[in-house]
């Protein structure tokens, strides 16, 4: 078995990444595997109050910047993590639906950079590249729009979106998986889609096993 192996887990808000992750942890584990679970944007809100001393949603794109870095730093040592599997976002549309995005979201937002899809659409890219690059692994789960659609419908509170269109999540997914793909090449990590024919949680397991083993 390797000694230590960094999965990172790509998806659109809803695309099922905290439930997937969380169950593939439980089995993995089960099977006597010390396997870590990140989950960043949460863990990274919940620095704010003890180190800054106000809500997330209060700081300053530099402030929201150090509480990133020092999430960032807390998962650098792999030495003391053997197993970890990293819950990741690439990127936010700029409008749902053809209107901007307004709720609680967008007064708890990261520092992101504006990047343009092939078709024009704007996307609130937040990833940097070093938060990734010493991942052996990436997985980016892609459920049909449709599915995603009625997840959003169904939800509350900020992750909740009447607006948003299934041809917004497909173009917003191949904006995400294209330019993942590229950045991937370039970092010489391997990245796979997983189309959800089956569950992903089965899916990270058996992948995760695999590599450990190869």
């Amino acid at each position: 078995m390797i000694p230590s192996l960094r999965v990172a887990v790509f998806g659109i808000t809803r695309s099922g990444k905290d439930y997937s992750i969380s169950s593939a942890v439980r089995t993995l584990r089960d099977s006597g595997m010390a396997v870590e679970h990140f989950e960043g944007i949460p863990t990274v809100r919940g620095y704010s109050g003890p180190m800054l001393g106000k809500e997330f949603a209060l700081t300053s794109s530099e402030e929201k910047g150090l509480l990133m870095d020092e999430f960032r730093r807390r998962i650098s040592d792999r030495s003391s993590l053997p197993y970890l599997i990293q819950d990741e976002h690439y990127s936010f549309p700029t409008e749902y639906g053809g209107r901007p995005l307004k709720n609680d979201y967008t007064k708890a937002k990261f520092p992101f950079a504006i990047r343009k899809g092939d078709d024009g659409r704007e996307y609130e890219v937040m990833l940097r590249e070093e938060w990734i690059s010493d991942c052996d692994i990436v997985f980016y789960l892609d459920p049909e729009p449709g599915v995603i659609l009625k997840r959003i419908l169904s939800s509350e509170g900020s992750k909740r979106n009447e607006q948003i269109t299934e041809d917004d999540i497909d173009a917003w997914k191949r904006f995400e998986i294209s330019s993942l793909i590229d950045l991937c090449s370039r970092l010489n990590i391997r990245f796979e889609v997983l189309n959800m024919n089956e569950g992903a949680a089965d899916i990270l397991v058996r992948e995760i096993r695999e590599e450990c083993i190869s």
